[in-house]
């Protein structure tokens, strides 16, 4: 008779667990409650910078993408920290991929600009909780990005 494969978790010092990755999600990614990372489903927030990117080059394509929003509660948080940005997450070549924060949308064309590049959407959008790949790459991207300590990551990820 096989022996079950416990579910990977990250404990403390002193062995307590602290985070259960069969049951990670973007509710239990970070600890400060005073932030919030949030998928939105519907785009209103980014037509709001509808825009057409004529000449520019596409970087990239990603696929099952989704808005996420990373969101400080007060006003101050948002000023101080910037954090009310909303990101694209999804798959680029099958990898997971996070873009920078998005600064304009061109749904005739399925684009979106970043503050760094454009990139083109295909396919159906991601729907729901992301998929743990992503919610893994999130938090490496928070980390790497300066903000892990700040919104209390709770997992310290290393490609």
């Amino acid at each position: 008779m096989r022996n079950k494969k416990k579910p990977p978790v990250v404990s403390d010092e002193a062995g307590t667990t602290v985070l259960d990755i069969e049951n990670l999600s973007l509710g239990n990614l970070i600890a400060n409650q005073d932030f919030t990372l949030e998928i939105i489903d519907t785009p209103e927030i980014l037509l709001a910078n509808l825009s057409e990117f004529s000449g520019q080059p596409v970087k990239g394509i990603i696929e099952k993408c989704q808005i996420l929003r990373i969101h400080g509660k007060t006003e101050i948080q948002k000023k101080i920290y910037a954090l009310d940005d909303t990101v694209l997450i999804g798959f680029a070549e099958g990898a997971p991929y996070i873009t920078s924060p998005v600064s304009g949308i061109d749904p005739g064309r399925n684009l979106v600009k970043t503050q760094n590049s454009i990139y083109a959407l295909i396919g159906e959008p991601g729907v729901g909780e992301p998929p743990l790949p992503l919610l893994l790459h999130i938090s490496y991207a928070l980390n790497s990005w300066g903000m892990g300590p700040l919104l209390g990551t709770r997992l310290n990820v290393f490609y």
